[in-house]
């Protein structure tokens, strides 16, 4: 029992720490990142999007696995929606990108996202577009199993939720929700209702919209739980 205590303690001291040991490596490489962000949907440059980029390193977290990263450097796009940023890249290290917006209000989505190569001029061009705002008007009816779940995704994007989802618990109710949503988009509007716990008691309905530019958009549905 003594033995095998050690040989954990040991195993989690050492899955602990940084699996890469910076000394012993002083191979380092100018590396550049740099590229555009736009609202390709509105064909407009976002000025002061802020690139982050990071260095990771797999992990242990006591005894389950996590993915560490830390800070190496930061830029800002200008006016134009172009940045640029310089670095040592340290052989045998691992970087990647992190996109943020202060406010948090632009879904990004990386247009050529590819692994940082050391030594070369890496270009990460970003579509970071503001949503648009589907305002649903809903009658729901015979919400027996509540909850009916709505939700939204891009077509041909992997079915990927965006923004939140409109849930439903009493059984007949008129409301109005809002949805975010991709502009300019073939968007599939997904409405889910579960009457149990096994596969055959989940049901759900797909509809097919078209977003336009126009900062809301309005939408009335009524929906029949027990058609589905």
């Amino acid at each position: 029992m003594k033995r095998t205590a050690i040989i954990l303690f040991i195993l989690i001291s050492y899955n602990c720490t940084n699996s890469y040991d910076k000394a012993t490596s002083n191979i380092k490489t100018r590396t550049i990142i740099k590229g555009h962000v736009s609202d390709i949907e509105r064909g407009l440059n976002i000025e002061n999007f802020k690139i982050v980029l990071n260095r990771y390193w797999d992990g242990w977290s006591v005894v389950q696995y996590a993915l560490h990263s830390e800070f190496i450097d930061s830029v800002r796009t200008d006016s134009n929606g172009n940045y640029e940023l310089i670095f040592d890249y340290i052989r045998g290290e691992r970087y990647g990108y992190k996109a943020q917006y202060y406010g948090d209000p632009y879904y990004t989505e990386f247009i050529d996202n590819g692994s940082i190569k050391e030594g070369e001029k890496n270009i990460q061009n970003i579509n970071a577009w503001y949503p648009t705002i589907l305002k649903l008007n809903v009658k729901v009816r015979n919400n027996e199993y509540p909850h009916l779940r709505i939700s939204n995704s891009v077509v041909g994007n992997n079915s990927r939720s965006i923004g939140p989802t409109a849930d439903f618990y009493k059984r007949d109710v008129d409301s109005i929700v809002y949805l975010k949503s991709k502009p300019n988009s073939d968007i599939k509007l997904l409405f889910y209702y579960s009457t149990g716990y096994s596969n055959g008691n989940f049901h759900s309905k797909e509809v097919f919209i078209r977003t336009s530019l126009l900062d809301t958009i309005n939408l009335s549905y009524e929906i029949d739980c027990s058609t589905f």
